[in-house]
């Protein structure tokens, strides 16, 4: 269903046909909602791929490789936790 899709089912309420319902020109709000955050699950799907990825390898490098490559990997990522996060709230 395209996102501009105009039915006459306007204002309705969440049914099967329309999960979030609709708005004053009966668009369905489910697929607007998807439309609009296609580019963010993207980003998001690409991103947390590429960190499972990355761990799962590192993991298994720790875990059978020799043991100086853990002691090395586990000094690494204590090194990198050490640091305090950034706040997400501003001091100003």
């Amino acid at each position: 269903m395209s996102p501009n899709a105009i039915t006459t089912d306007r204002f309705a309420g969440a049914s099967f046909a329309h999960p979030l319902g609709t708005d004053q020109l009966g668009r369905d709000l489910l697929t607007r909602a998807l439309f609009g955050a296609r580019i963010a699950l993207t980003v998001a799907v690409i991103s947390v791929s590429a960190a499972l990825l990355g761990g799962i390898t590192l993991g298994l490098f720790a875990g059978y490789g020799p043991r100086w490559l853990d002691n090395i990997l586990l000094l690494l990522f204590d090194t990198v936790r050490s640091f305090p996060t950034i706040c997400s709230r501003w001091p100003w």
